[in-house]
């Protein structure tokens, strides 16, 4: 009430003045405000533009890497599938683009390129998780309730068939016969076997892994 009275009481001239201060008063915090914007903005360009030539860095090594292989099999009969085994290891899998460089590297089509990593089930065409979960689909263990193990997987890790989580620790994927039937229902986590399954286990051989 103080501060109205005595505003009320000063000039028109000062009333303006006043007003153009607390103006450019105002628009000095806004600036501060919008340069700090721009700024974390800028940060965070600068981040992933080094992210991005990190990444570039590690592809062209790894093509590199790629290419001497190519020259060890290249002439030979056959030598598609080693080519294609040692890109797997290398890439974690083996992308458009690198079935595309090994068909030009190896003077072939990339429809047979694409022809064995898609009909070879050791290839994948996309990164796989650090673990690997595969469900036994074979007769044997879809008649002892495999598909219901395989829909509690799907349900915990909020992933479809044939996907990998965000985090890039699980991949799923169903899968033929593993050649242990009476172990059905059978689920694979690398190397490591689970038998006779039932969907109620599945969090807790999940949540190991995830530990």
């Amino acid at each position: 009430m103080i501060v109205l009275f005595l505003y009320g009481r000063v000039s028109i001239v000062k009333k303006f003045t006043f007003f153009l201060l607390f103006a450019c008063i105002s628009c000095i915090g806004m600036l501060k405000c919008v340069c700090c914007v721009y700024y974390c903005v800028a940060l965070r360009c600068m981040e992933d533009l080094r992210r991005s030539q990190a990444d570039m860095s590690e592809q062209k090594e790894k093509f590199a890497e790629l290419q001497k292989v190519i020259d060890e099999h290249k002439g030979q009969k056959g030598a598609l599938m080693p080519v294609l085994q040692e890109a797997q290891g290398i890439f974690g899998c083996v992308p458009m683009d690198v079935q595309e460089y090994i068909a030009d590297a190896l003077d072939t089509t990339l429809s047979e390129v694409y022809g064995a990593a898609t009909f070879y089930s050791q290839f994948s065409l996309q990164p796989k998780g650090k673990y690997v979960i595969g469900v036994c689909m074979g007769t044997a263990c879809y008649v002892r309730g495999a598909q219901k193990v395989l829909d509690r997987v799907v349900k915990e890790l909020g992933v479809e068939v044939g996907s990998t989580t965000e985090d890039g620790m699980f991949t799923l994927q169903a899968t033929r016969c593993l050649g242990a039937c009476g172990l059905a229902p059978v689920m694979m986590i690398n190397d490591e076997v689970f038998g006779r399954l039932t969907e109620e286990e599945i969090p807790g051989i999940l949540d190991k892994f995830k530990a």
